[in-house]
């Protein structure tokens, strides 16, 4: 969503507040100054790639005979910039401000890491802030376009190892049955319950017996590297395969999950 500039307000709640990583966000977050309406003379980066404000104190505001709501257009009259003689003292660089303001609106802008402004938007701070790793060869066997959302979820918690099971809540010392729903052979965990648990081996084989899943065996690095070969393109019989695959670990982990718990649980402190 494109946020073309009502008031900086909105602006300064989500850079300040909701981001909370100001040191950061500032610099990229700029104004191109139209009209100076709605333009915080002191506090928005319309200028000298920083705010004015980073260079003096609430103090020196007041002492300049000015004001922290102060905007741009407080300055500008009769087509021409009217810079009170004590700011020109603490900003003598004022002077070469060359900004005609317009009736345009003012614009919210960011500023990408390649230098460029364009349009403030959402998408552009996500693409510039977020980090950045190798992309994994398992996506197409999660992420594919005729995907069920929930299914994917799980199995992406799963690929990751994420899925609560009981080898995970060891850790959080809880009290509870510590044996497979399924085969009562031992404690469930994401290895145990979709290779190693006879259930599980019993849904594999009702599909591999009619040629799906085929190959899926040994561990979860050969699972997603097998899928990861097998499951290339968009044909019929691959996109079933996606979807079969998916399905299996979301309904064996949906069935643990709404396994009830005993009614002695006991968290420990």
């Amino acid at each position: 969503m494109v946020v073309a500039r009502k008031s900086l307000v909105g602006i300064r709640v989500f850079r300040h507040h909701v981001l909370d990583i100001g040191e950061e966000v500032c610099p990229f977050i700029c104004v191109k100054v139209g009209n100076a309406q709605t333009t915080n003379f002191w506090f928005d980066n319309w200028v000298f790639d920083q705010p004015l404000s980073n260079s003096c104190s609430y103090m020196d505001i007041k002492n300049m005979g000015s004001s922290i709501l102060a905007k741009v257009a407080d300055f500008y009259r009769n087509g021409a910039w009217e810079w009170p003689s004590e700011l020109l003292r603490k900003f003598p660089v004022l002077q070469e401000v060359r900004i005609q303001l317009s009736d345009a609106r003012d614009l919210v802008e960011w500023k990408s890491i390649s230098g460029k402004k364009r349009l403030f938007s959402v998408h552009r701070v996500w693409e510039d802030l977020r980090p950045r790793t190798s992309t994994v060869l398992w996506w197409p066997l999660v992420w594919f376009s005729k995907s069920i959302p929930k299914h994917s979820l799980t199995l992406w918690l799963a690929i990751r190892d994420r899925l609560l099971t009981q080898e995970q809540l060891k850790d959080w010392k809880i009290q509870q049955l510590d044996v497979c729903s399924f085969c009562s052979v031992c404690r469930d965990s994401r290895d145990h319950l979709f290779f190693s648990c006879e259930f599980y081996h019993r849904i594999l084989a009702a599909f591999q017996a009619k040629g799906y899943c085929t190959g899926y065996q040994g561990s979860w690095v050969d699972f997603t590297q097998d899928a990861t070969v097998q499951l290339r393109g968009k044909s019929l019989h691959i996109s079933i395969n996606q979807l079969v695959s998916a399905a299996i670990i979301f309904y064996i982990w949906q069935s643990i999950s709404l396994t009830p718990l005993p009614l002695n649980i006991n968290i420990k402190r």
